[in-house]
């Protein structure tokens, strides 16, 4: 698979199948997911856009996680990978309990350790924001973590939970 970072828009992921079919997987740094599929002659010839947990969803089908046809070792090193530290961008929802907290206090309302470094506003992306940062509906967040700790934030991020 080809990596290519596109400038102020995300990274875009190239791969063409044995049978010849081209996909495009383009992540933007607002958190927005879309795959593309396209011809000999780049032109799209199908897309779609993806919710983070589409993507997530679709992912973990695709290496058949809750099926037996997985191999065994293939499986435990994504559990491996699952534990250690990740990061995801979450959007904050409408209505969402992080929404009018600080950096600081959804980081220390946070059941599991989280630590957000990154706010993407509006066109602005807001890099390493301090503690007392108001987060607001519609931002989303690059946050990093444990698998488990990222999880309940992301709960935490969408309306009417808490």
């Amino acid at each position: 698979m080809k990596e290519q970072v596109l400038p102020g828009i995300g990274t875009k992921y190239s791969l063409t199948t044995l049978d010849g079919l081209n996909i495009v997987i383009v992540l933007h740094t607002n958190g927005k997911r879309e795959l593309y599929i396209v011809n000999e002659d780049e032109d799209v010839d199908y897309n779609v856009a993806l919710t983070s947990d589409e993507a997530k969803d679709i992912g973990l089908k695709l290496i058949d996680i809750n099926h037996d046809t997985i191999d065994e070792a293939e499986f435990e090193r994504f559990n491996i990978f699952r534990k250690k530290k990740i990061m995801d961008w979450i959007k904050v929802r409408q209505g969402a309990p992080v929404s009018g907290l600080t950096i600081g206090e959804a980081e220390d309302r946070s059941m599991a350790e989280i630590s957000i470094v990154s706010v993407n506003r509006d066109e602005d992306i807001l890099p390493r924001p301090d503690a007392s940062f108001g987060i607001m509906e519609g931002d989303v967040l690059l946050v990093v973590g444990e698998y488990d700790a990222i999880i309940e934030f992301e709960e935490r991020c969408k309306s009417g939970h808490g």
